[in-house]
């Protein structure tokens, strides 16, 4: 059974695509990759008590209330991290090949959380990067 609905995953999924569609320079995407990503802890946390200290403890919560696999929550992290340097380090340019590799992690955990959210668009923009 999906952990998203398939509405609430259309529009994550909808969100990618208009990052992906858009103009703006990596590092920006990057900022609006980890804003989309904030969205989804933020709804997979919403049934918490808990008030949470950031993205990490959000991101935490959702893992181990929802097993989530290993590679998925190291994908994450990195797409946490690479969006932290965005935020925070005014010399960090990001190459391609990094958001490559955040549209990668979220691509693959929307996958996840609702295997009904295959994207096209997104799938084709990975493979033409050659995402990893």
């Amino acid at each position: 059974m999906p952990v998203l609905d398939r509405s609430e995953a259309g529009q994550f999924r909808s969100r990618l695509g208009e990052i992906l569609a858009g103009t703006a320079d990596p590092k920006t995407k990057l900022l609006l990759l980890r804003q989309l990503m904030e969205g989804v802890y933020r709804k997979l946390s919403e049934d918490s008590n808990s008030s949470f200290n950031g993205l990490f403890a959000r991101m935490q919560y959702a893992h181990a209330r929802l097993a989530v696999p290993a590679d998925l929550v190291t994908q994450a992290n990195q797409l946490r991290l690479l969006g932290n340097k965005a935020a925070h380090e005014r010399d960090f340019l990001p190459e391609a090949a990094s958001l490559a590799s955040g549209v990668l992690a979220l691509h693959k955990l929307l996958l996840w959380l609702n295997p009904d959210c295959a994207d096209p668009a997104a799938e084709e923009y990975l493979k033409a990067q050659n995402a990893q």
